[in-house]
């Protein structure tokens, strides 16, 4: 069985209300490696549990497109540096990166979580180095930063219950661990 078969076979499963790990030891032995199933079943986003915390998902998917406009000015301003027309690229390009995300999240898509709060964690480093240069600016920013990760992570646990720590499935006693 290819991956891409076994991910439609994986949702259509789900999608008609069987079992996680009934999902799981079906299409295990098929093939497919077990940390591949779970990974499709873990990115399952339930539509009980997305009605059930829609206003989280709302306010992520404002924030996705306030960066959206955030992204259209910075690249504007950045690729302005290069005239009127890196001025549109650079906007076309950056609104169209935060876009992707906010896509992800309306879609209700677990790699918009786990890409947006990766990114987001790579990039708090860099803030902090940045630190003495402006105190209190960096610090403000520093702390948005640390609200949205925590708040893309707690939304994510709400909707994706199987992930553990910051991307990997739950696990116990070697073998994976799916909330019903």
């Amino acid at each position: 069985m290819k991956k891409n078969e076994a991910k439609k076979i994986a949702l259509e499963m789900l999608g008609t209300g069987e079992s996680k790990k009934s999902v799981f030891e079906k299409l295990t032995g098929e093939g497919m490696s077990g940390r591949f199933i779970a990974n499709i079943i873990a990115s399952y986003a339930n539509p009980g549990l997305c009605e059930k915390y829609k206003g989280l998902i709302k306010a992520v998917i404002v924030i996705a497109y306030v960066q959206v406009l955030v992204g259209l000015v910075a690249g504007f301003v950045y690729g302005g540096q290069y005239g009127a027309i890196g001025g549109l690229v650079g906007a076309i390009l950056g609104a169209a990166w935060t876009l992707l995300f906010a896509w992800g999240f309306t879609q209700n898509k677990a790699w918009a979580y786990n890409v947006t709060i990766l990114l987001s964690v790579i990039q708090v480093p860099k803030q902090i180095s940045n630190f003495e240069k402006a105190p209190i600016y960096i610090g403000t920013m520093i702390s948005i930063s640390c609200a949205l990760i925590f708040f893309y992570f707690y939304v994510r646990t709400k909707i994706f219950p199987d992930y553990a720590g910051l991307f990997s499935i739950k696990k116990l006693n070697g073998a994976y661990e799916f909330k019903e």
